[in-house]
Formats: structure tokens, sequence, C-alpha cells
């Protein structure tokens, strides 16, 4: 599998100087999680800091995750179908039911994308 370096620089307003390495260390901490939790292969971390810039550079990071299969269950039959034992019409029900599976969409961009599209179908 190819491998290549990924240098990740985050722009900034001022940020005080002694919040620059636990700042820092907890941005690039958590991007390696993520990469570690995609199964990514990679080398040594390297992370850098100044008062507008908190960058990040792994050295080694394999290009492409390997193939996996995962199965997803779909919605519950109680977002499809309502008490009466009819399909659902409500946009905000289906989507909810389509989502949450999927670990949720509370608090998110998703959330803001069902609230619209349940405005659109309903207003």
């Amino acid at each position: 599998m190819q491998r290549a370096d990924l240098l990740i620089e985050l722009g900034t307003e001022e940020l005080p100087p002694k919040a620059l390495k636990s700042l820092s260390e907890a941005f690039a901490n958590e991007v390696l999680k993520q990469i570690d939790d995609a199964g990514l292969e990679h080398g040594e971390m390297k992370i850098f800091a100044a008062p507008r810039r908190l960058a990040f550079c792994i050295a080694a990071l394999e290009t492409e995750q390997a193939d996996r299969q995962v199965e997803r269950k779909g919605p519950a039959v109680k977002a499809a179908f309502d008490a009466d034992g009819n399909a659902t019409t409500d946009p905000a029900k289906i989507a909810a039911g389509v989502v949450l599976p999927f670990g949720g969409y509370k608090g998110s961009a998703i959330a803001l994308m069902v609230e619209l599209l349940a405005a659109g179908l309903t207003g």
C-alpha cells in the first residue's frame, strides 16, 4: 500500500502562549485517534505550534484503507409506520429513522438538514 506524509496546519486568531502546547497536542492527538480508528498505519507524528498556528505532520501515513465489510441495519419499523400500520409521511421521522442507526444527528449539521427538509415538505 502507498504511503505519504500528511501535514495539517490550522490558522487561528492569537492563542495564549501558555495554552499552545496543550491545544496543539489535543488537536493532533484527536486526529491521530481518528486515523488509528480508521485502521491506517503511520509513522512518527511531530507537533508544531505558534501563537497563530497549530500544526502536525504524520510520517508515512497509508493513503487508503484496506477493504472491509460493514453491516448496518436500516431504520426501525416504528420509524417507517405509524400506530395504524400506515407508512409515515413525516419527513423528520423518516430522516430520524434513517440517520439515528448511524450514530444520530442531534446537534449536528444533519439535524439542521432534517429540520429544513421537514419544513420544506410540510410548509
